[in-house]
């Protein structure tokens, strides 16, 4: 999902690499380096411009491709004793599709990084919204979706709403007010950001909100949530969507606890009366989950898989939707005392 802090993430990664390897040097690309020419450019400039070593046309044109270049100008800086770091940030921005390869058009820079993956003689981090299914031999994979009250906390600091730590003349803790947004916003770091942007304009206000904390989520909820919906193209993602991976992503954010799939195999009855019954259920849940709509837990005590819909996605539902075939009214919970939920569907 957009907003966990995966491009604040990566530059972390780098800046704590360069504290314990001080002769490295970071090259940052982004949505607006979109082929490998743009690269050949960065490390052509930081050779000229650290080390006075022009590397002119000539030189490349004796390599058949931008790849080959590229790792031509690497090895000149390696044999400076300096160590290149690659960001590449924001990757799903060149692909066809959520969580498919890259258009044909970039196909040069996924040769490139399956290249720099490969070669493993300096570090290369990558981000992405969705999965990358055509660069191989990555290492290690973080998933960011789900950030922790502490980190939200820390991210809070950094923003304005942090001013509320010296503005507080109330007994309530500045933790607390950010525990409340946590559990709105369900640990989204651009919600939090968005909302950052909705007390800038109202600053005046902070002994009220503060005194109305229970209240001030659902004061702002949805004005957040449609900032969001407009940010992340909520619409476009729910528009690419089958009418079986809808009514699966609509079943899932009823649920309160992540459930395993025979809480949707349940559904069955009233989900092929409505002609929209999955016929390869595990399949549309890992489409669901490539497009960040749902995330998926691996318990390996029990070796079960768990499958819930966050907060912010809740709430994005809930604006404006269209009903699902399977109203709410006619979906029913049970809870026993073990923590298992099933969800039932109650035929007319």
């Amino acid at each position: 999902m957009g907003g966990v802090g995966k491009t604040a993430m990566a530059i972390h990664l780098a800046q704590r690499y360069i504290v314990r390897n001080p002769k490295t040097e970071p090259f940052f690309f982004n949505e607006e380096n979109k082929s490998t020419d743009d690269v050949i450019k960065a490390l052509r400039k930081y050779l000229l411009k650290t080390f006075n070593q022009r590397v002119t046309a000539e030189d490349l044109h004796l390599f058949d491709t931008g790849v080959e270049q590229i790792q031509y100008l690497i090895n000149q800086i390696i044999d400076k004793d300096q160590t290149p770091l690659f960001i590449f940030d924001s990757l799903e921005l060149f692909q066809q599709d959520k969580g498919s390869d890259f258009k044909q058009v970039f196909s040069d820079l996924s040769e490139l990084i399956n290249e720099l993956v490969k070669d493993e003689k300096f570090p290369v981090i990558l981000t992405s919204r969705y999965d990358l299914p055509d660069i191989k031999n990555i290492h290690i994979r973080k998933d960011l979706n789900e950030i922790t009250i502490t980190d939200f906390w820390k991210k809070s600091l950094t923003l304005k709403i942090g001013e509320m730590l010296e503005k507080i003349v109330v007994p309530i803790s500045f933790y607390k007010i950010i525990e409340s947004l946590y559990k709105v916003f369900g640990g989204n770091f651009r919600a939090l950001e968005f909302f950052n942007e909705i007390y800038r304009r109202e600053p005046d206000n902070i002994y009220e909100i503060l005194n109305k904390l229970n209240s001030l989520p659902e004061k702002y909820q949805k004005e957040t949530l449609i900032m969001m919906s407009e940010n992340l193209v909520f619409s476009e993602l729910v528009g690419k969507l089958t009418m079986e991976q809808q009514q699966i992503l609509f079943i899932l954010s009823h649920f309160n606890i992540p459930v395993q799939r025979f809480a949707i195999n349940l559904q069955e009855h009233g989900l092929k009366q409505a002609g929209c019954f999955s016929k390869d259920l595990l399949n549309d849940l890992i489409i669901l989950n490539n497009y960040t709509l749902i995330e998926i837990s691996h318990n390996t005590k029990n070796n079960k898989y768990y499958f819930y819909v966050t907060k912010i996605i809740k709430g994005l539902l809930k604006l404006g939707s269209e009903d699902s075939v399977l109203t709410t009214e006619n979906i029913f919970f049970f809870s026993s005392f073990c923590r298992t939920v099933l969800l039932f569907y109650h035929p007319k």
